[in-house]
């Protein structure tokens, strides 16, 4: 029998391997990643997120020289794949659902933010990714019931001046601790639209942790990555 360090070894290498083939390593993922009351996210489906976020994480890898944490990745995308279960529920639950055109927009959106010509040419990024155009919009769907939701549960966000003035405040203090004075920030006048869109940001990101944290109350969760 070999030893413990020998097989410790063995996997080290296989994983490096793996690794500079530009090929995660999926000989550890379980047939269930995850379990929401009971009810099993599969390795398959698993494999259809992670294949395309190892892919962007990779390049990132190869730009920066630091390798993937393929571990801490495996836990992101599982933790991201129950917090699409629960708000797609919450979604059921609504009754509320993504029109094609919710989806087009969205598809139309992203290839913008992308600086893409076109919806054609989104798909064929994905594809690069491990997304065939079929799951691509099977995704894309989901995202844009999910932003309904969001949407729902967020309403409409409005700040009142002071309110606005108080962030630009902060973001003066904090340039003031930061020891970067000799940057200089614009009058409040000028960069009030900025402020009011940094505000929403913040507000619609809380709302949203809030809103996901209290689905994970209602449920059992375990997670096997």
């Amino acid at each position: 029998m070999a030893s413990t360090d020998e097989d410790t070894s063995s996997a080290d290498d296989s994983s490096s391997e793996q690794q500079e083939s530009g090929a995660p390593d999926l000989a550890s993922i379980p047939e269930v990643v995850a379990e929401i009351d009971g009810e099993a996210i599969s390795r398959e489906d698993f494999l259809q997120a992670y294949s395309s976020q190892y892919a962007q994480a990779s390049l990132q890898a190869q730009q920066t020289g630091v390798p993937v944490d393929e571990s801490a990745l495996q836990r992101e995308v599982a933790e991201n794949l129950v917090t699409v279960e629960l708000l797609e529920r919450e979604a059921e639950r609504e009754g509320i659902e993504a029109s094609e055109a919710d989806v087009d927009r969205l598809a139309e959106t992203l290839a913008a933010q992308n600086q893409l010509g076109s919806v054609e040419e989104l798909f064929d990024l994905l594809a690069k990714q491990g997304l065939n155009e079929e799951q691509a919009r099977e995704e894309l769907t989901a995202q844009a019931t999910i932003d309904a939701v969001i949407a729902t549960e967020v309403g409409e966000l409005t700040f009142t001046e002071d309110e606005l003035r108080e962030l630009y405040e902060a973001v003066l203090a904090q340039q003031e601790e930061s020891g970067a004075a000799a940057e200089v920030i614009p009058p409040f006048e000028d960069v009030r639209d900025q402020l009011q869109q940094q505000a929403t940001a913040q507000e619609r990101s809380l709302i949203v942790e809030q809103l996901v944290a209290s689905l994970r109350d209602e449920v059992e969760l375990e997670f096997f990555v």
